[in-house]
């Protein structure tokens, strides 16, 4: 009986969450993902609230901080020199410039963040760091192979000094994992205490940065479109499984 109560109360929180994404929008339509389905007419209003823009945005704010994360971490562990050593035994470009710079790039920019099927959202949250950053770097890096990332991660892992901790950072942690992490929801410390002793643990603590900068990022005076954004960043897998997939069974149902 207790049981029984506990999923009706589980089943009222996730309707009344998706109601609050409805009303919150700048129009009545439910925010849709994915393409246009047979014999629907209804026009598709295209704006900052849509929730496929959103998660767009999302997507890209999780990995943004996610590289400014891993490449904060490599300039603390080596020099410049060093990089550049690590670089020509790959035969990569080396760094010239004295401005920050980046060792491991962006990927390119329609391989993840523009997907909008259920079943490819959920696939890059289950996506080590190491499976999502060894993609084709993005067309921006004309002077780098598209695949300089998977060198430079495969050369890392080889560091006899700091291995356990690129090891943890690209083979233990998936994308859903590194979105916990950012938002607070859980402790680095707890998902590294099996790989990583607490020198190192304090060592990866130094170089996040956190929600409050995300969430900085996308304050504005639009309080509306920052509610809907934090909703979202904060329920994003339960997004793609719950709403989605009732979709989904919906029209199973009406076959």
């Amino acid at each position: 009986m207790t049981s029984l109560k506990k999923r009706r109360r589980n089943k009222e929180k996730e309707k009344s969450y998706y109601i609050k994404i409805q009303k919150n929008t700048k129009f009545k339509e439910k925010p849709i993902l994915g393409r246009k389905r047979k014999g629907d007419n209804n026009k598709r209003k295209h704006n900052k609230y849509d929730a496929y823009n959103i998660i767009k945005k999302i997507k890209v704010k999780i990995i943004h901080y996610l590289l400014l994360f891993i490449n904060s971490l490599i300039q603390s562990f080596y020099t410049k020199e060093q990089i550049n050593e690590i670089l020509f035994d790959l035969n990569l470009p080396k760094i010239r410039s004295n401005k920050p710079f980046q060792v491991i790039k962006k990927i390119g920019h329609d391989i993840y963040s523009k997907k909008t099927k259920r079943d490819d959202n959920l696939q890059f949250l289950s996506l080590t760091v190491a499976e999502y950053l060894s993609n084709i770097t993005s067309k921006k890096y004309k002077n780098s192979p598209p695949n300089s990332n998977k060198l430079i991660i495969s050369s890392l892992l080889k560091d006899e000094d700091n291995k356990d901790i690129f090891d943890f950072i690209f083979n233990k942690l998936d994308i859903e994992k590194w979105l916990d992490i950012l938002l607070n929801i859980k402790d680095l410390s707890i998902l590294a205490k099996n790989f990583l002793d607490i020198k190192k643990i304090i060592i990866l603590k130094e170089h996040l940065k956190k929600i409050n900068s995300l969430l900085l990022d996308i304050s504005s005076n639009d309080e509306n479109y920052y509610y809907c954004f934090t909703l979202l960043l904060y329920n994003l897998k339960e997004y793609f499984t719950k709403k989605e997939g009732r979709n989904r069974d919906k029209k199973i149902k009406n076959q």
